[in-house]
């Protein structure tokens, strides 16, 4: 059974054209779109910014070519818009949401460095620390990796999640759920997303920039633990929030909404005053 995903508008790259001197670039996470950064957009009309947000490529609705793309693409996608945003605007936030944080962190030691950076449960290691070694062992045996091979279907928050990138999907018939096991990526995109992770970790002592990090403490994909690792590694000014969410604290209906809305405000008004 073939699955159709990502085939809606709200999948694509997009860009709001403000009327101030402020821009706020958003980078979504694997294996997201810029959908799930779209709440943060609505957020910018007041403050006059403009705001734009990628498709990295091999994501969306080019997810049949994501083996052949590589953490190089992603950075190169991501200081590209952030150079284009550079041309136009004074100030920049530069704001990456999980593995989109990981590339975040090495844009914003490019020559188009943003004013401030935003990292909302970024990325950086795959697994707990005790998994590293075996990675490569991993890496040899193992040709794909089935993400939803063993999650509980019928958890409410995983239908959630699912419906935002199978939003035709019927999540009650046998063979779409059938389906959605056997979904697999080659290890060698695993690979990419852990190899950019690392890269952010090596590279964190580096940055110099404003920093700002939200964790949420329910997040099993990105635990708080490993987020107060990698802030430990940052040798610039970092504010550090932590709260009550999993790891999709993008979300409006989300409890963790307004204290994630009212930080990303407060940069909003503070770079654009």
């Amino acid at each position: 059974m073939e699955l159709k995903a990502f085939e809606g508008e709200e999948h694509l790259p997009f860009r709001i054209e403000g009327d101030g001197s402020l821009a706020l670039l958003l980078v979504h996470g694997f294996p997201g779109t810029p959908a799930e950064m779209r709440p943060l957009a609505s957020l910018t009309s007041r403050h006059g910014a403009t705001v734009a947000a990628p498709l990295l490529p091999g994501f969306g609705h080019q997810i049949a070519t994501l083996p052949a793309r590589t953490r190089h693409d992603w950075i190169a996608a991501v200081r590209e818009s952030l150079a284009e945003l550079r041309k136009t605007h004074r100030q920049v936030i530069l704001a990456g949401f999980s593995m989109g944080g990981a590339l975040s962190i090495q844009a914003a030691l490019g020559s188009d460095a943003p004013d401030h950076l935003l990292l909302l449960a970024p990325f950086w290691q795959l697994g707990e620390r005790w998994h590293q070694p075996l990675w490569p062992l991993v890496r040899l045996l193992l040709r794909e990796f089935k993400p939803f091979a063993r999650v509980d279907l019928d958890d409410p928050a995983v239908q959630k999640d699912l419906r935002r990138s199978l939003p035709e999907a019927d999540l009650n018939n046998p063979a779409t759920r059938e389906a959605i096991r056997q979904l697999a990526f080659p290890i060698s995109v695993i690979d990419q997303v852990r190899s950019a992770g690392r890269e952010a970790w090596r590279l964190a002592p580096h940055l110099n920039l404003p920093i700002t990090v939200i964790q949420g403490t329910l997040d099993s994909i990105v635990p708080a633990v490993t987020t107060r690792r990698l802030i430990e590694r940052f040798n610039s000014s970092v504010r550090y929030l932590e709260i009550e969410a999993d790891h999709q604290l993008i979300d409006p209906q989300h409890n963790s909404w307004p204290e994630l809305s009212a930080v990303l405000n407060s940069l909003l008004e503070k770079y654009s005053g």
